[in-house]
């Protein structure tokens, strides 16, 4: 309770949020249509102690999204979204205009490329992207930027399966 006598919290968070218990890794959302890409930055962003899920073309991060927001709470929020710019049907920046008119508006994104132009990279820090990755890059770095966004969680706390980790398209 707060001086007004008010309960204190985060908006969206049960009351007893937290208390008594570890709070659940934040996901990281990857959109990449490349598979083998994918699996690698999956790799690396779990062996660095994150929760990953997978999406392998833009429409697929909007049904991801979907289904994080229908997820239980027990299973963690969405801490970042990392997407490739060029996928097949929606592109990242179409699914990144998307996600920044809804709910998840206010969660980082990176967005990564292999046509990493003045122009791309403008577009992008206009819809409001955390950082823009031109392939090929470093994966340490990327792994430091996502940390400095996302502390990580200790391995421990996090679920070994997770509805939301359904295995991504072929």
């Amino acid at each position: 309770m707060n001086e007004r006598g008010m309960e204190s919290r985060r908006p969206g968070l049960p009351a007893d949020a937290g208390v008594g218990r570890a709070t659940p890794p934040r996901a990281i959302l990857i959109a990449e249509d490349d598979a083998t890409f994918r699996t690698l930055l999956r790799a690396t962003l779990e062996q660095a102690g994150y929760r990953v899920v997978e999406a392998c073309s833009g429409a697929d991060l909007l049904d991801r999204l979907a289904d994080l927001a229908l997820a239980p709470a027990d299973e963690g929020s969405l801490g970042l979204v990392i997407t490739d710019l060029r996928m097949p049907g929606l592109s990242g920046v179409d699914a990144l205009r998307v996600v920044r008119a809804g709910p998840w508006r206010h969660v980082p994104v990176i967005l990564i490329t292999a046509f990493g132009d003045v122009q791309t990279h403008a577009q992008a820090r206009a819809l409001g992207v955390a950082d823009v990755f031109d392939k090929p890059f470093d994966l340490a770095a990327l792994a430091a930027r996502v940390a400095s966004l996302v502390p990580a969680k200790p391995r421990a706390l996090q679920s070994s399966s997770s509805s939301t980790s359904r295995a991504p398209c072929a």
